[in-house]
């Protein structure tokens, strides 16, 4: 019955040479995939670490911009509750005038109106001092020339407008005359 069975034997190392040439080529391939892998990690390790303190600095740079913004935006605060406190008491005087019933502004500005001449245009207007029936107002108006700025001067005068102050002159944006005048204005009964 041994006869009919057949063993085999398997001996690896009856060929030494082969087989150790085999081994040494994939134990070369081996090392040399494992090389590389290794240099394109280093070689991505520093990249992202260089990223990273890049990214690191601009963090800390827009957090230095940003603590200057908000220190700015603090003093800005600051100034414009001084400035709203500090022009407050004017701001409630002047509306109480704008609100006052016995002056009428309708007839006002129909008046200052009727008294420009055509290419003139007022630029601002503030309410200044008050009575009951009295106004005196500062405005800006802008006239091509000097004419014109006689010309509505005199308007003001034949409509009823007292103490006709021109304040001071200057040239325009668009080369136009700017004068600053005081008028006073008395309600009309």
């Amino acid at each position: 019955m041994t006869a009919s069975r057949r063993r085999v034997h398997m001996n690896l190392a009856s060929e030494p040479v082969r087989n150790l040439r085999l081994f040494a080529w994939s134990a070369g391939l081996l090392a040399a995939g494992i090389l590389l892998a290794a240099a394109a990690g280093a070689s991505l390790i520093f990249g992202v670490h260089g990223r990273l303190r890049t990214a690191r600095s601009e963090i800390t740079r827009l957090e230095r911009l940003e603590a200057e913004a908000r220190a700015e935006i603090r003093g800005l605060d600051k100034e414009n509750a001084d400035l709203s406190q500090a022009s407050k008491a004017e701001i409630d005087r002047i509306n109480e005038i704008i609100e006052r019933k016995a002056f009428s502004w309708v007839d006002f500005f129909s008046l200052l109106e009727e008294a420009l001449p055509g290419p003139s245009y007022i630029l601002s207007l503030a309410p200044l001092t008050t009575e009951k029936a009295r106004l005196e107002v500062r405005f800006k108006v802008a006239s091509s020339d000097i004419e014109e700025l006689v010309r509505f001067i005199q308007n003001l005068e034949k409509l009823g407008f007292g103490s006709i102050r021109v304040l001071g002159q200057a040239p325009g944006n668009a080369g136009e005359l700017v004068s600053d005048i005081v008028v006073g204005y008395e309600r009309r009964k």
